[in-house]
């Protein structure tokens, strides 16, 4: 077997680099998502460049950092992003993503069938 050359040191680096200060989330993905599912009325995940946000009636969340981020484009158009999330507290997890380029655009969590949407804008007014 062969020590690893140049190339994949580069690569290897590459890869630590992505993580995170230097980690970037593409625009499409960045918002605050909700399901139609009702098994989901109520929860919302909010995706920023250095956080995701897990957040239930809008009066408990969850927040962890973002640490790296990893996309790569599908076959089918869609893009899939793997971020790379946690706190102090504990290892880091990650989320699977794939956003679907329909109208509204949707995101699809792991290999789960229900669809996230862009939450509606907050106009202030009730």
């Amino acid at each position: 077997m062969r020590a690893a050359g140049p190339v994949a040191l580069l690569f290897t680096l590459a890869a630590f680099a992505c993580g995170g200060e230097g980690a970037v989330v593409p625009r499409a993905f960045l918002g605050r998502w909700v399901s139609d599912d009702s098994r989901y009325e109520g929860r919302s995940l909010t995706i920023s460049q250095r956080s995701l946000i897990f957040a239930s009636d809008q009066t408990t969340s969850e927040n962890f950092a973002v640490r790296g981020v990893e996309t790569r484009e599908l076959e089918n158009g869609s893009t899939a992003i793997a971020i790379t999330y946690g706190n102090d507290d504990a290892d880091d997890l990650v989320l699977s993503v794939q956003l679907h380029a329909t109208t509204p655009a949707s995101l699809q969590i792991g290999e789960r069938t229900e669809r996230w949407t862009p939450a509606p804008k907050n106009t202030g007014l009730q």
